[in-house]
């Protein structure tokens, strides 16, 4: 399992090849993908079992390979998905 996360977040670093793409806004894949378990807000709520993520503060690294095994509606997030809402939670950690 360590050595799958490890290759999720590896993948997730290099960004699989995909340039030229367009940006992936990080609020808009955590609304989409992420909003149903867990809040960014600073107050938890007892609806969402993944709690409130504004005070989290992991490193990088691991913030990615947790979004990378977490469950989400609509398949698995690309790495440029996870990039961008990792960027965008740690954004708010900050806030």
């Amino acid at each position: 399992m360590l050595a799958a996360a490890a290759v999720l977040v590896t993948a997730a670093i290099s960004g699989c090849g995909s340039s030229g793409a367009a940006a992936v806004s990080g609020q808009a894949v955590f609304a989409t993908h992420c909003v149903i378990c867990h809040s960014i807000s600073g107050s938890s709520t007892p609806y969402q079992q993944g709690g409130d993520l504004k005070s989290l503060r992991l490193p990088r690294g691991e913030l990615l390979q947790f979004a990378a095994e977490m469950p989400v509606l609509h398949g698995r997030l690309t790495a440029r998905e996870l990039r961008a809402v990792v960027s965008y939670v740690r954004s708010a950690e900050r806030r």
